[in-house]
């Protein structure tokens, strides 16, 4: 079916969770970005992604890979840099050239006490097509945006629809910007989303999730993700996961299929519903053949035969979940 399950406990538990959270990144979307839109402000657009891609190329982000290719591919060339600083979840900063680079979200832009007046209807038009803005600033001044879509998975949108149809409760998680978010869980129908998190932040809005009297259910595939998959009461790596991801994780959707996903509550509760079933038939022969036994209205070998019987209808009836 597409499904590793290494904790037993896991999969019973499937069938209590009213909740699914999804990473966005390289799980609800394909985690190949790339480069939509190049912007300008009072610079040369050369220079621009010059600067770019030589702060970007120290970085194993994979909207950082998507600049580089980029750069690559409009035969950039790069610039040494000093001081470069990974500010993590937010962006990156170096100096280049004897002037200070920052290249972040909107969000640590906003924080810096920059203003982005200037560059507003740019970041709506990113937003109405749900990309991804990186801003560039020179000496605090913006000087260029970057706009980064990363497609989404074909079969996110119809995995997202069997969940709702099961009655689970959607809830996307990101980094990205409200705007850009909301346009993503538009057109996957995702009912809550959850944007501007930083990595570290995740785990706390699972845990707010869960006092919100939620069973939560974490799907993602980061290294990120690790510490918000260990955190939620069952979790999932899609199959191209990060290791600490896989590591972290209950079960693990092989060949990255999201729609097994709805196949997880199919499976969880048959099995529940077999436990149950099982439980009274064990149950149900030894208060019936033991008494009788004991009181001699049965034989010692015919007790022994109900016995047997008991764990052969126990083992069929548990086989039938194959069909």
């Amino acid at each position: 079916r597409g499904l590793l399950i290494k904790d037993a406990t896991a999969l019973e538990r499937m069938a209590q969770i009213d909740t699914v959270v999804f990473d966005k990144t390289g799980t609800l979307t394909q985690g190949k970005p790339s480069v939509q839109s190049v912007d300008t402000f009072e610079i040369d657009k050369q220079r621009l992604l010059s600067i770019a891609y030589s702060i970007e190329q120290h970085s194993d982000h994979p909207l950082a890979k998507a600049v580089c290719q980029f750069a690559q591919q409009h035969a950039i060339q790069p610039l040494s840099i000093e001081q470069f600083a990974n500010l993590r979840g937010k962006g990156l900063s170096a100096n280049v050239q004897g002037e200070r680079i920052t290249i972040a979200s909107i969000a640590h832009i906003q924080s810096l006490g920059i203003s982005l007046a200037p560059v507003d209807e740019t970041i709506k038009r990113y937003a109405a097509k749900a990309w991804t803005p990186m801003v560039i600033t020179i000496n605090d001044q913006i000087k260029g945006m970057i706009a980064i879509a990363d497609p989404i998975k074909e079969e996110a949108a119809q995995a997202i629809s069997a969940l709702t149809k099961l009655g689970i409760h959607t809830v996307m998680l990101t980094g990205d910007t409200q705007s850009v978010a909301n346009a993503i869980a538009k057109q996957l129908g995702i009912k809550q989303v959850i944007a501007q998190v930083l990595p570290a932040q995740k785990a706390q809005h699972i845990n707010k999730l869960q006092k919100q009297g939620q069973v939560v259910a974490m799907v993602g595939d980061g290294i990120n993700d690790a510490p918000v998959l260990a955190k939620a009461d069952v979790s999932i790596a899609v199959g191209n996961a990060a290791d600490m991801a896989k590591r972290s994780a209950d079960i693990i959707l092989l060949g990255n299929k999201m729609s097994s996903i709805s196949r997880l509550f199919d499976i969880s509760g048959k099995v529940r519903l077999k436990v149950k079933q099982n439980m009274v038939w064990a149950i149900g022969y030894n208060l019936l053949i033991l008494p009788l036994a004991v009181f001699g209205v049965l034989s010692p070998w015919m007790a022994v035969i109900g016995m047997s019987l008991s764990s052969i209808i126990v083992v069929v009836n548990s086989v039938r979940l194959l069909r």
